[in-house]
């Protein structure tokens, strides 16, 4: 019920004045050799470039930091349970952003080379809690500066982190195959769209990427 209200509210809104003209651009990243260099264990031990500035929050959520890019905990099938019983972070930002939701459309099952960029999806609703607790909690409205190819400045990253709920073992993860396996799911998520470099490097909210049911260590 709480997941129909929130979908109820964006059609209501659009009822009341959708935007002709407005762009919204999904974009497949992919991890490309060429572009990108060998990215193996070597290519991070000999890296020497400096760790970006990080800011640590206790509060607040990802989708409250405008003008970052947003990450959301993908599922290897992009948009996870959305649809039926799942309510955890990927489907709550499919919820109260549904124009996410043409993502699983046109994504079949992510590859480990692979991120899906979306930039100018709008959230249109508040909400409380989090999985069995998660409620509808109202209308939101966003103004949101429009950038130079005239969508609205806001962009979701989709990265899938690895579901250790099912190796069987805590320690599977610290494998040095599975660290390089996440490092680089990161690394062609947070480059970004080639599309996207003559813009101003964004900023990038996160959190515990897959650390809440996939069973990751935070």
């Amino acid at each position: 019920l709480e997941k129909l209200r929130s979908l109820y509210n964006y059609f209501r809104r659009l009822s009341e004045g959708y935007k002709e003209g407005d762009i919204i651009s999904y974009e497949r990243i992919v991890l490309k050799p060429k572009i990108h260099g060998n990215v193996n264990l070597d290519f991070w031990k000999q890296s020497t470039k400096p760790l970006r500035n990080c800011v640590v929050k206790d509060q607040g959520s990802i989708e409250d930091e405008d003008g970052a890019i947003q990450v959301d905990f993908a599922n290897r099938c992009i948009g996870g349970g959305v649809l039926n019983n799942g309510c955890v972070q990927e489907e709550i930002r499919f919820l109260i952003g549904p124009e996410l939701l043409v993502t699983m459309i046109l994504c079949e099952h992510l590859l480990d080379h692979e991120a899906i960029l979306v930039a100018g999806t709008e959230i249109y609703s508040k909400y409380t809690g989090y999985s069995n607790s998660f409620k509808y909690a109202g209308n939101k409205e966003q103004d949101l500066q429009m950038d130079s190819f005239l969508r609205r400045d806001s962009m979701v990253l989709a990265i899938d982190a690895i579901d250790f709920s099912r190796t069987g073992s805590f320690k599977t993860q610290f494998k040095i195959e599975r660290i390089l396996r996440k490092i680089n799911k990161a690394y062609i998520g947070f480059w970004g769209s080639e599309l996207e470099t003559s813009q101003i490097r964004k900023g990038i909210a996160t959190g515990r990427w897959g650390c809440g049911a996939f069973r990751g260590d935070s």
